[in-house]
């Protein structure tokens, strides 16, 4: 009688263990959140600043590319937006106030405002800050002419 009584008891802890680890794994699925929103957000994103040249903007909507094109800060409007942003990278160095000028300029009705978003290349060049929670990064080699 007492053997099938622990036996019994043993079965019973055995039940409650996997039902509780069966319950923790379920609920860790329920709490995961898809970033596919995201990562489609920041691919469209990249897409366009690749493959948009300059002179496709209407630059009406865009009063700081206006004015850069005009001073002859930007010299050939047949780059690419990124193309662009890559040059003013390179003949500023560290100092990127074109650079973050320009990029703040495209995204500033692009981005909605529960994104953060930053530009990098060979350093931070624009910054918008949000709390992270998911973060997705996404990059492309660009080739052009300085």
């Amino acid at each position: 009688m007492k053997k099938g009584f622990f036996f019994s008891l043993d079965s019973i802890l055995a039940l409650i263990l996997f039902g509780t680890v069966l319950a923790g794994i379920y609920s860790f699925f329920l709490v995961t959140h898809s970033v596919d929103q995201q990562f489609y957000f920041s691919e469209d994103i990249l897409n366009r600043l690749s493959t948009v040249k300059v002179s496709e903007l209407d630059l009406t909507k865009y009063p700081e590319i206006q004015r850069m094109v005009s001073q002859a800060v930007i010299k050939n409007t047949d780059n690419t937006l990124i193309e662009q942003i890559v040059i003013f990278r390179e003949n500023e160095g560290e100092s990127s106030s074109s650079a973050e000028l320009f990029v703040e300029d495209i995204t500033n009705n692009l981005i909605p405002e529960q994104y953060g978003f930053s530009v990098d290349v060979n350093g931070e060049i624009f910054k918008k800050t949000k709390e992270i929670n998911t973060l997705v990064s996404r990059e492309r080699l660009v080739f052009g002419e300085t």
